[in-house]
């Protein structure tokens, strides 16, 4: 018996292999849509770390004084301190006279 001019068993074979590739591309395909699916949740979790770590920044920004204003600090309270010093030299020069 011949089936398009192959025999039953040519027929059955090549049948065989298309169910396979269309199997195999069925199967790749919802693979494809899976790591799809995971690489967008990644990218999601990724984003939100971002904001996270934006949000510790600002916050580090608004609360806590930066290297040069606490430079800028101890340069003005040492002067002050030196002038403090000065009055108070003069002062005991002062009574000792």
């Amino acid at each position: 018996m011949t089936v398009f001019g192959l025999s039953v068993g040519e027929a059955i074979a090549i049948a065989t292999v298309l169910i396979g590739i269309v199997g195999g591309f069925v199967r790749l395909q919802m693979r494809a849509t899976q790591n799809t699916r995971e690489a967008a949740e990644a990218l999601r979790v990724a984003r939100e770390a971002r904001d996270q770590v934006n949000a510790v920044r600002l916050e580090i920004a608004q609360k806590y004084a930066s290297v040069s204003y606490l430079k800028e600090v101890e340069t003005r309270l040492v002067l002050s301190m030196d002038r403090l010093t000065e009055r108070i030299d003069k002062l005991l020069s002062s009574f000792g006279k």
